[in-house]
């Protein structure tokens, strides 16, 4: 999980029934906020490979209505799964007793939507409902008027209604009176800095008396084609930069091996090294399950922190390979 600050600044809208551009302030104060990881659009390969935030923001939306229930509860359990390790981190770092979860509604009135559609709002209950300190306030924002995609706005397929402006969530949704005096948690799939409904929807809940805001999403959205150019000017060897193209190509550690005619364990130290130079987060698809990670960062730090693989290894009791040791350590950071 990450963390950043929405500032108090002017910030490009469009006005209300036109085309045409202006400046506004969406927020009065600074608002807290965090994100899981960030979001790639654009990225093919990570939208179809489960667990990444690309693939349960898309799966879970379910655009089109045509996702089987079999996998709308597999990307389901995946957002649970993220919820339960990220939300008890907001709750210390915001030093509250207890924070009423929000949801940002999709873009269009609630009732157009199928209950296959609303899995995010589900998920994000089910997630609450498993944790300590959290109250669900999930139906405190509800959409009644049709507003634009945003994101499906450029190809032409927003639909109805206006893009954000200030005031849009207090024109279009209904604010419960709960929300008075609590301490909110509000959360929405997918932030991206120039749509501002985030940042609007803050600053409704704060009018209609909320004691704080703040924002945690699943996904912040990386500016992906001109990230990769840049990071992989970084490296500094032709070996890692050959195997960077085929990480972001969606490969795993297994099919990169076969494409360049490499162990697998050679794959993973080029991995390990892109880390040391790229950090994190354009290798979240090799991540190893929560469990070893936190094994690993424990015996790490029993051994003084050490980052030997013998070492850890042998204090593991040999039964964490080589490999997933090498790759655990990559995120050990976080915790």
């Amino acid at each position: 999980m990450k963390n950043f600050t929405i500032p108090p600044i002017s910030r490009w809208y469009t006005v209300k029934n036109s085309n045409n551009r202006q400046l506004a302030v969406f927020v009065n104060s600074p608002i807290a906020a965090s994100y899981h990881q960030d979001y790639h659009p654009g990225n093919k390969a990570l939208r179809k490979q489960r667990g990444t935030v690309e693939y349960i923001i898309t799966t879970l939306k379910n655009q089109f209505h045509d996702t089987p229930e079999i996998v709308l509860q597999g990307a389901s359990n995946d957002l649970i799964e993220i919820l339960k390790q990220d939300l008890p981190k907001i709750l210390i770092k915001t030093g509250k007793e207890k924070l009423t979860v929000c949801v940002i509604p999709r873009a269009k009135a609630e009732n157009t939507y199928s209950p296959d559609q609303l899995y995010f709002k589900r998920s994000v209950q089910r997630a609450v409902a498993m944790l300590n300190a959290f109250e669900d306030g999930s139906d405190f924002i509800v959409r009644h008027t049709d507003t634009r995609t945003t994101h499906m706005d450029k190809s032409g397929y927003g639909g109805t209604g206006n893009l954000p402006y200030p005031g849009i969530t207090q024109d279009t949704c209904t604010i419960a009176a709960e929300v008075r005096n609590k301490d909110i948690l509000l959360i929405d799939d997918l932030y991206t800095e120039s749509v501002n409904i985030d940042e609007d929807a803050i600053q409704t809940l704060l009018n209609h008396g909320a004691n704080s805001v703040t924002l945690y999403c699943l996904g912040r959205t990386k500016s992906y084609q001109s990230d990769i150019v840049k990071d992989k000017a970084k490296l500094y060897k032709q070996t890692l930069k050959d195997t960077y193209d085929l990480i972001i190509d969606g490969y795993s550690i297994e099919a990169i091996s076969k494409e360049r005619g490499v162990t697998v364990g050679t794959i993973v130290n080029h991995i390990w090294e892109i880390s040391t130079i790229l950090g994190s987060y354009p290798l979240e698809q090799f991540r190893p399950p929560e469990s070893i990670i936190l094994a690993v960062k424990e015996a790490a730090m029993k051994l003084g922190s050490s980052r030997e693989l013998k070492p850890i290894f042998e204090e593991l009791n040999e039964e964490i390979p080589y490999n997933d040791i090498r790759l655990a350590l990559i995120f050990t950071d976080e915790y």
